[in-house]
């Protein structure tokens, strides 16, 4: 399975017997709702968690406006759907690009690249804002109620196999290698 995004427009899954296709592209059925906080204008930047019945948790982030960011979760029988979203964000913090997991004691956990501060708009001239980069967590028993830890999990530096330290503006879209388990 292949999550994806329509920028703007609805969250989708691909599906493929082969990494070289042909792909079947299923509509999550999760829409952009202005009216609702979870589902606004855009909904981009999907992760999965995919229990071993089946039971699909997504998290997801969800735009309102140009400087509202927010990570809302969904959770389905399928990776099909039909999914069910809670009337509460995720990531209360402006966030974006979720990495979920679950830990050896079954706790769910979170990165998210935190935009919590806002500069000015960007020289690029596309109307998106400068995120005042930032890494953030947080933590859940049930995947759809969310802890957010005070502390940065990483930082703008990358050490080098040499022990270089490169020190980066901003570092966006965390990912996590799982070893078979499923941990990091």
């Amino acid at each position: 399975h292949a999550y994806s995004d329509i920028n703007p427009g609805p969250l989708n899954v691909a599906v493929s017997s082969s990494l070289n296709g042909p792909w079947t592209i299923h509509d999550l059925g999760i829409r952009p709702r202005p009216t609702k906080w979870y589902a606004g204008a855009d909904l981009v930047n999907p992760a999965v968690y995919t229990f071993p019945n089946g039971t699909t948790l997504l998290a997801y982030r969800t735009e309102l406006g140009r400087q509202s960011w927010q990570l809302g979760v969904a959770v389905g029988p399928t990776p099909y759907g039909p999914y069910t979203q809670p009337d509460i964000p995720a990531f209360p913090q402006h966030a974006e690009d979720p990495v979920i997991w679950r830990d050896t004691r079954d706790v769910f956990q979170m990165l998210v690249h935190n935009c919590s501060g806002v500069g000015p708009p960007s020289p690029n001239g596309l109307g998106h804002f400068h995120c005042l980069s930032q890494s953030g967590s947080a933590w859940s028993t049930d995947g759809l109620h969310w802890t957010v830890r005070g502390t940065q999990p990483f930082s703008y530096n990358v050490t080098t196999t040499r022990g270089d330290v490169i020190a980066c503006q901003r570092r966006e879209e965390p990912k996590l290698l799982l070893d078979k388990p499923g941990q990091p």
